[in-house]
């Protein structure tokens, strides 16, 4: 087993986030269906956070069973425990990797460009799970310690990411009963227009 390629690995989680993605069509066809009768909509959080947790558990599931998930399945990594890899993945770490991965929402990528600061290619979720992604086949070149594009990398992420977090709790969107979201008369004018 050899350290995962870094472009397999974007290529192959880029791919599963694409599949993940599929969790959320049922709240988009809602948004659609609500905004061609109203202007707000709100989202409530059981609804939001039902959709979240379907969608971890699906996660949760394929790691435990793959040991990876589809794409990366398909692309020929796979994760490992670092401290007892050949008993496998235990639920817990399964748990851990894909509880941080969650913090994808606010630090933004961030969380998977610290892994450019480790030989072993160990994002903040592998650290955490003592995991690591790895494949089958050997690397053209032994990974090598890119700390000053990773922190340029990670520096940036964080202020994009916290701006934007912080645009978004200013703005009224995230309320009590949920996330509000507001379409202009223009959009609604096209929906019905095209009726």
């Amino acid at each position: 087993m050899h350290v995962a390629n870094t472009f397999r690995r974007i290529t192959a989680h880029a791919t599963d986030e694409l599949i993940g993605s599929l969790f959320w069509i049922p709240l988009l066809v809602s948004i659609w269906k609500l905004s061609r009768e109203e202007s707000e909509v709100i989202l409530s959080w059981q609804w939001i956070g039902g959709l979240w947790i379907a969608k971890m558990t699906y996660e949760v599931l394929c790691l435990y069973v793959l040991q990876a998930l589809p794409a990366q399945h398909f692309f020929g990594l796979k994760i490992m425990s670092t401290h007892r890899p050949e008993l496998g993945l235990g639920l817990g770490q399964v748990i851990i990797r894909v509880l941080v991965a969650q913090l994808k929402y606010v630090l933004g990528p961030a969380i998977y460009f610290m892994a450019l600061f480790h030989r072993q290619r160990q994002h903040l979720g592998d650290i955490l799970a003592e995991t690591q992604v790895v494949q089958f086949n050997d690397r053209a070149f032994e990974p090598k310690v890119r700390f000053v594009m990773g922190s340029v990398l990670v520096y940036f992420s964080l202020v994009t990411n916290l701006s934007k977090n912080m645009d978004l709790v200013s703005s009224g969107m995230i309320q009590r009963e949920g996330i509000a979201i507001q379409f202009s008369q223009s959009y609604l004018k096209t929906i019905s227009a095209t009726q």
